[in-house]
């Protein structure tokens, strides 16, 4: 029997099913698993064979069963209440509310015009564009779309859009926020005069009564119907799509939408929720671009990374080892006492958020201590004395840079950041959540007129955010969350108008979690230096003059 090489996205789907599965029913045969779970029998045999740390078989003929340190009590209520998850039940417009005639706003940017529609030849799609839209096509109009920041999604998407109007058919385009809310509304509005474009949040009241194209917030999507009539023909586009399969943002994925399309740079969620909820509704990924195509399609721009290692105070060092030691004693405690997973840190820390969420008591203080110091040594690394300083050493290369992003994980040090290079008469801003939207887009625009040369971000310039003129990106608190790093480096990878180079620096605690010599970076990072034109990586005190040199926008290559 010939055995199918699995993908690692159906190797993570197929372990996830059988250990829901042996959670439940376990001593279970290969083609007993395979029945339960619809799945080839050779798929199951090559999942179980590769993965004896997770699944062990017992008797002669073998029966799967999950080891013991995956089959406590907790995790078997766990998979049980993930397994009910997986029938998510389909969203109802009668569980939404209509908006009464009366209520309805009528303050469209512009009526709908007579011009024809334009043709897709004049979208002027890329290569990726056109393939992933003939791939989500091919798979009858279903399915999401994943491509690294800044290679242009939203043109994907406004492909889908003419397809779908093409077909006689009405939209809804689904987005996270009001940045993107306006960015998608002037898009559509200027490519398609001859079609009304409405709003749905952010003190619109219309829906698809109302136009052909309605762009609405998930907040509002949540709560008010979009008036799709039944059986009729609606495509629904969900940007950054990761966002919906969380219990509140999931009522606003209608079920009534007979076409679907999710966009977004990662659709791994932690909680797992991408396999039941978005796979589930939009359908599987149909089409990924990485870092490597994008950068050979010239979409995102080429660039240089360096690592600039810094070292603790001794007190610094001291608690740093110490929350260490903690989190070492309590993550044993989490995996061989209360079954959360070894096999990667992901995994490990997904455990910890649903053991916090659904644990029994013991396991839930026990994972909400390891939280609690692991956070508490992110921000000891994020904050580290040496490291600001060394910055300070390297505020030439702020000077080089047309402009620039600094990447914390506290406002704290975000704040240290911008007063040290307001100091150096660079001047830097802070962004962060605590600051109202007008005032956020009033430091963009200040940012993109050149009167801001910096901005100080913690977490507010991951998604939605158009930064094109940022060529320089300071990684001073580093997170390993993959989805908030690809985020965050996409600000910096779009093509820049005079081909200059991007520029990514990693900053990092020597003999740390962050250190790279001890693989302490991202995936996503390690995927950048595979990708990169050059990589470095430097050591402070030393020399700044090489740093400087090698981070010059405009060198030349040595490749």
């Amino acid at each position: 029997m010939k055995v199918r090489i699995l993908s690692p996205k159906e190797l993570t789907s197929v372990r996830s099913k059988l250990k829901a599965e042996l959670a439940v029913n376990p001593k279970q045969s290969v083609p007993s698993l395979a029945r339960a779970l619809n799945l080839a029998a050779t798929d199951v045999q090559t999942v179980l064979l590769g993965n004896t740390d997770v699944f062990r078989a017992v008797g002669d003929p073998p029966k799967w069963q999950l080891h013991t340190a995956h089959s406590k009590k907790q995790t078997n209520a766990r998979a049980v209440k993930e397994a009910k998850a997986k029938a998510v039940k389909p969203v109802s417009v009668q569980s939404k509310q209509r908006i009464a005639r009366k209520d309805r706003t009528q303050n469209w940017a512009s009526l709908a015009s007579k011009a024809p529609l334009p043709s897709m030849a004049s979208l002027k799609l890329r290569k990726w564009q056109k393939d992933a839209l003939t791939a989500w096509i091919t798979h009858e109009r279903r399915g999401i779309i994943s491509a690294v920041t800044g290679a242009g999604k939203t043109r994907v998407g406004i492909a889908a859009i003419r397809d779908q109007l093409g077909r006689r058919g009405k939209v809804v385009v689904l987005v996270p926020n009001q940045i993107l809310q306006d960015q998608w509304f002037v898009e559509i509005s200027r490519t398609f005069p001859s079609r009304t474009v409405v709003r749905l949040g952010n003190g619109h009241k219309q829906t698809l009564a109302d136009g052909e194209i309605l762009v609405a917030i998930a907040a509002s999507g949540r709560q008010w119907s979009f008036d799709v009539p039944k059986g009729s023909n609606c495509l629904l586009i969900a940007d950054e799509c990761h966002r919906y399969a969380s219990s509140q943002n999931r009522r606003a994925l209608e079920e009534v939408c007979n076409t679907r399309l999710g966009l977004t740079a990662t659709v791994e969620r932690m909680d797992g929720l991408h396999e039941s909820v978005l796979f589930g509704y939009f359908g599987p990924i149909v089409y990924t671009l990485g870092y490597e195509q994008a950068l050979k399609e010239k979409v995102i721009s080429p660039f240089r990374t360096s690592f600039i290692g810094s070292k603790f105070t001794a007190e610094e060092r001291a608690l740093y080892d110490e929350l260490s030691s903690d989190l070492a004693q309590l993550r044993l405690v989490l995996i061989h006492k209360f079954g959360a997973s070894e096999t990667s840190f992901s995994d490990f820390l997904a455990d910890v958020i649903r053991l916090i969420a659904d644990g029994s008591p013991a396991a839930a203080k026990a994972a909400k201590s390891w939280q609690s110091k692991w956070v508490e040594r992110r921000q000891l690394l994020s904050q580290s004395t040496e490291k600001l300083k060394n910055l300070e050493k390297l505020s030439g290369i702020f000077e080089d840079a047309d402009r620039s992003l600094v990447f914390t994980l506290g406002i704290e040090s975000a704040t240290s950041v911008a007063k040290m290079l307001n100091r150096k008469g660079i001047k830097c801003g802070v962004h962060s959540s605590e600051m109202s939207v007008d005032a956020r887009n009033e430091m963009l625009s200040a940012f993109a007129s050149g009167k801001l040369r910096v901005i100080a971000s913690v977490f507010t310039l991951e998604e939605g955010v158009d930064v094109p003129e940022a060529d320089l990106a300071v990684i001073f608190g580093t997170t390993q969350q993959r989805r908030a790093m690809v985020q965050r480096l996409g600000r910096i990878l779009r093509v820049k108008p005079d081909k200059r180079f991007a520029r990514f620096v990693y900053m990092y605690i020597n003999d740390t979690t962050e250190d790279p010599r001890y693989g302490g970076y991202e995936t996503v990072l390690n995927e950048l230096v595979d990708v990169s034109d050059e990589s470095a990586v430097f050591s402070l005190p030393g020399p700044i003059t090489p740093i400087r040199q090698f981070l010059k926008p405009k060198r030349r290559s040595k490749k």
